[in-house]
């Protein structure tokens, strides 16, 4: 009696007869099975045993960070449809605001735990749907939503947790915690030895030839010819020739004479031999000093002690944003699936949908209209018999 061996009038004759027969003995509310089933959250697992065999939508929320000055962020959102057989246990984990399952804990706020789907186990790599809960705020920032891609860490599961503010949100990769601290600045180093804070002095040659500084060495007077007024000088001149011979020196002496020297002995005879004058000078040669010269064995880069140079004088109040946790859905085995980021407000939720059934029975009495949304059944058997198929 399948369809193809009957025509449309035929099936809808047999199916109104079904429908006729299972209202007479069997009202049709015995038949409008429960397909829908909402899971709130409760701070423990629960279990979900598949009552038909089937497709269904899992539509899980994460949990909203911990509220603080500002609000936490909220809990991602996937949906995602699955293949489950009949008598298959489903565990569902529903995240809570003040962090069950992953939130990080925070001396501020803890983060949103996140909603997860697990199947064939309770662990966490039985996980096949997870929405990430939001990361919890401070006095700085809200929370970072929950669902988002890369939370800024690789910890599977658990966000992380603060000591100085607020906790990361759970969920497929937890996400990062907030800070709220206040940074005592310190100045660590010191004028010898430098370090934190403190910068390096060069030595300079600060000084001059004139005087102080690095030109430290005088140049000490000397009775140079500057210091002799005219005296008895002599200037030499052209050699008197005798055959082309020089025989002698010729002298012009500053006396007006002149002096005359064989050429044997050159310039050491003579009553005018060359002098520097008369010592005209003020100046004392061992003590008067008349400039510096560089006395000094350091070069201009030598480093000869530090300083504090550092734009620090006070401390430092620092805040940041605690990330939300990832949502991920297992495609090997999911269809259908959405990630949503940012949707969730207090606790998680999880929604279950039946989205069409397989070899559904109605205690031997079928009914065509048999639908869950816009989805119809796959098929459906009268007496055992099938008597309609997709």
């Amino acid at each position: 009696m399948g369809m193809k061996q009957h025509s449309k009038k035929h099936l809808v004759l047999i199916l109104n007869m079904a429908i006729v027969l299972g209202t007479l003995f069997h009202p049709l509310s015995v038949y409008a099975k429960e397909l829908e089933w909402d899971f709130e959250y409760v701070g423990k697992e629960q279990e979900f045993i598949v009552p038909y065999s089937g497709i269904y939508q899992f539509e899980a929320a994460g949990a909203q960070g911990g509220n603080a000055t500002n609000a936490g962020g909220k809990g991602g959102k996937v949906t995602a449809s699955v293949k489950l057989k009949k008598g298959e246990k489903v565990v569902i984990t529903v995240g809570g605001q003040g962090g069950y399952n992953g939130g990080g804990a925070g001396t501020v706020s803890n983060g949103g735990g996140a909603t997860d789907v697990r199947l064939a186990g309770n662990q966490l790599s039985d996980r096949i749907v997870v929405a990430g809960g939001g990361g919890g705020a401070n006095a700085g920032y809200g929370g970072g939503e929950g669902g988002v891609a890369n939370p800024g860490t690789s910890e599977p599961g658990i966000g992380a947790s603060s000591s100085e503010g607020a906790g990361g949100g759970g969920g497929y990769y937890g996400g990062i915690s907030g800070t709220q601290r206040v940074v005592e600045h310190v100045h660590d180093g010191n004028a010898e030895t430098g370090g934190n804070c403190y910068s390096p002095i060069y030595h300079k040659h600060s000084g001059s030839t004139a005087g102080g500084g690095c030109y430290t060495v005088p140049v000490y007077h000397n009775h140079s010819d500057e210091c002799y007024e005219e005296g008895y000088w002599c200037e030499w001149g052209a050699p008197y020739l005798a055959g082309g011979t020089p025989q002698a020196w010729v002298a012009n002496c500053g006396c007006g004479a002149t002096s005359v020297s064989s050429h044997a002995s050159g310039c050491s005879t003579g009553k005018h031999k060359y002098n520097r004058g008369e010592l005209q000078c003020e100046k004392s040669e061992s003590a008067t000093i008349d400039s510096y010269s560089l006395g000094c064995g350091k070069k201009t880069n030598t480093v000869i002690g530090y300083n504090l140079e550092c734009d620090k004088t006070y401390d430092e109040y620092v805040v940041t944003q605690a990330s939300g946790g990832s949502n991920w859905y297992d495609s090997s085995i999911c269809t259908n699936g959405k990630s949503e980021t940012g949707i969730q407000e207090g606790n998680g939720m999880c929604r279950v949908k039946v989205l069409s059934m397989y070899n559904l029975f109605y205690n031997s009495t079928a009914c065509q209209s048999v639908y869950y949304g816009e989805s119809k059944v796959k098929k459906i058997y009268f007496n055992g018999t099938l008597i309609y198929k997709e």
